[in-house]
């Protein structure tokens, strides 16, 4: 719940985040939103227009999140195949603290935001990820003949197969679905040097993630 002392935009978008991820997003109005969080719509369109713009907003919250841990990524880790690794784990992680809710009712009745999603994945994250191959290929750890668009092809399958599924809510199983669709995945693509830095790694990949 919002007080009055804290009626600023960034506290209502918080506030109506929790809201979308619990109800989703079709059904809620802005009345919804307000007695939800106690405050006056009049408040709540001091800051947004419509509950599009909420939705938008919330998302580009998201983008945000991503870009602010994939900078960390990028600095503590620098093997490239601990960046290529921990970049698509923090997309997945990201997007589910929304949940599956959220992205099939932005998929189904917000086409327009949707497609901003779509945009940004393919813009920042699939830019990301092509350096961390780039690199990774100078460095002997990923195949050569292994074209970037095989990889974000099936990257994209993981991500809408695990995003839309509903029994991944718990982090274990989270964990467990991380492991076998990237770490699995990407043990294709690797070379004998690559593959020996994976199977040293792929403990701590995950306790890293547990803990």
């Amino acid at each position: 719940m919002v007080t009055e002392a804290f009626y600023s935009k960034q506290a209502i978008l918080t506030q109506t985040h929790s809201l979308f991820v619990k109800h989703g997003i079709y059904t809620l109005t802005i009345d919804d939103i307000s007695k939800q969080i106690n405050i006056p719509t009049s408040e709540i369109h001091k800051y947004f227009t419509s509950k599009d713009q909420l939705v938008e907003e919330s998302l580009h919250n998201l983008f945000t999140e991503i870009k602010r841990e994939d900078e960390f990524i990028k600095e503590f880790y620098m093997n490239p195949l601990d960046k290529l690794v921990y970049s698509a784990y923090n997309l997945m992680c990201q997007l589910f603290k929304f949940g599956s809710d959220f992205f099939y009712d932005l998929k189904r009745h917000f086409p327009n935001i949707f497609r901003e999603y779509r945009q940004f994945v393919k813009q920042h994250f699939f830019a990301e990820q092509e350096k961390f191959i780039e690199e990774s290929k100078n460095k002997g750890l990923i195949l050569s003949s292994i074209k970037s668009s095989f990889i974000f092809e099936l990257f994209s399958k993981l991500m809408n197969a695990l995003l839309f599924q509903n029994n991944v809510s718990k982090k274990q199983n989270f964990i467990e679905l991380f492991y076998n669709a990237i770490i699995l995945k990407i043990r294709n693509f690797l070379t004998s040097t690559g593959e020996e830095i994976l199977s040293k790694n792929k403990i701590s990949y995950l306790l890293d993630k547990k803990g």
